[in-house]
């Protein structure tokens, strides 16, 4: 592993095919909204309440289950205020710092067998601390949004374990949400299933988890500066030239972003691995949800857009189908790993450029990543990450070293591949800004 500069860069884009993967990190460089998601949260929850479908078509119990839930929290969040709104996520931290500072109730969640112990040393209860650590470090606002539904599960974990030593936090707005999103109690699963999975499925059904994810979603939207670029207010900071120069220099782009910035600022195609907001009329449901924002004339779909926590949101929705009707309505929707299969093996892809993407957050990402080089049977493959901070660089190489945990032939194939290193800010100054100003 080795820090380059932008020459190498440029040298190393033109030796081959090269695919450009972007988070966050680049939608932020064009409106500061998408740096500040939560600062929007009370518009968005204006949004959610007056203009959002939420449909569902399923068994008769399952779909009460679902919008009885989902009602329930709709109407407690109409009375709020936007300090109140805030104050949901601290109290949010505070439960997650109840169960972080219990070394009993930690110990208990893991005996009885609450957590999925991933290979690359992460559970559930990872998450609860990366929300504990970053609350107490940074602030609120610096907690990944994909993180807070881990909570939710949690809370049926305790509830389920019964604790005589713990007690939940008193007064706590994001406690009392969980609860309305529990609304309709009906237990809809069979008789015999495990603990962990009436954890799992009464999580994907609360009604806080789904407002949440509209919540959020409606917030990254952003009254449409997610799909017309004319409304971002940094583009005007921007050369579109330039940086159009550079990104034609990629033979396929992709986005872990839900915002169409890519395909307005090139013309060109973009992946979207997870998914993206849909400009139609036409309802499309997924898992047997629908939802859709109402947006001027027309509707924007979130059905396809996976949010939320990797446990519960990103692996475990599959429960939910086995809830249906039996009715062909579903949208069929790829996986993370069969588009980046797909995409490295038709484009010959021997160089992934990973930019605004954090390593802490996007791990299966990266073992995708991996997975896809090495099913296209690419022979010196190479992954540049564009690091911000310094400390990131460091990150990289020890998660990278976890993350690349297969079998004995796999792994050495992901040992193999050559990683580099390039600050971020060069990649800015030479291509996004019409003036340089950042280093």
């Amino acid at each position: 592993m080795n820090k380059i500069d932008i020459n190498t860069l440029e040298k190393l884009l033109n030796e081959g095919n090269a695919v450009f993967i972007c988070g966050n990190g680049f939608s932020m460089n064009f409106d500061t909204s998408f740096r500040s998601i939560y600062d929007n949260l009370k518009n968005a929850c204006n949004e959610v309440s007056r203009n959002l479908e939420y449909t569902v078509k399923s068994n008769r119990a399952f779909e009460k289950k679902c919008k009885e839930n989902y009602n329930a929290v709709k109407k407690k969040f109409r009375s709020m205020d936007k300090s109140k709104v805030e104050m949901i996520f601290q109290d949010g931290y505070i439960f997650a710092k109840s169960i972080m500072e219990n070394e009993k109730l930690k110990n208990d969640i893991k005996k009885n067998h609450f957590l999925t112990e991933l290979v690359f040393d992460k559970n559930e209860l990872s998450l609860v601390e990366s929300i504990y650590l970053t609350g107490m470090n940074k602030g609120i606002k610096y907690i990944s949004i994909e993180h807070w539904p881990i909570l939710i599960y949690m809370y049926y974990v305790i509830n389920c374990i019964n604790p005589s030593y713990y007690e939940f936090p008193q007064n706590n707005l994001f406690l009392d949400f969980i609860k309305e999103g529990n609304y309709n109690k009906v237990n809809l699963l069979p008789i015999n299933e495990t603990a962990k999975s009436i954890c799992c499925f009464e999580t994907i059904v609360n009604g806080f988890n789904n407002f949440y994810k509209f919540m959020f979603l409606a917030s990254i939207f952003g009254d449409g500066k997610a799909i017309d670029i004319s409304k971002l207010n940094k583009v005007n900071q921007l050369s579109t030239d330039k940086l159009n120069f550079f990104l034609n220099k990629f033979k396929s782009l992709m986005t872990l972003n839900y915002d169409y910035i890519l395909e307005n600022l090139t013309g060109r195609e973009v992946d979207h691995l997870h998914g993206k907001f849909i400009v139609s009329n036409d309802r499309e449901y997924v898992y047997n949800q629908s939802s859709r924002l109402k947006y001027e004339n027309q509707y924007i779909s979130f059905s396809d857009i996976i949010i939320g926590d990797y446990f519960i949101n990103k692996n475990m929705v599959s429960i939910i189908n086995n809830l249906n009707s039996g009715r062909n309505i579903n949208k069929k929707i790829k996986s993370e790993s069969y588009i980046l299969e797909e995409n490295f093996k038709n484009n010959k892809i021997e160089t992934v450029v990973l930019f605004g993407l954090n390593i802490n957050d996007d791990e299966t990402s990266m073992r995708s990543i991996i997975l896809a080089l090495e099913k296209a049977r690419i022979i010196e493959p190479k992954i540049i990450y564009c690091y911000f901070e310094d400390v990131q660089a460091t990150e990289f190489k020890e998660k990278y070293d976890k993350l690349n945990i297969f079998g004995k032939e796999l792994t050495d194939y992901g040992a193999n591949i050559e990683i580099k290193l390039i600050k971020t800010q060069e990649i800015l100054d030479e291509y996004f800004y019409k003036n340089k100003k950042t280093m």
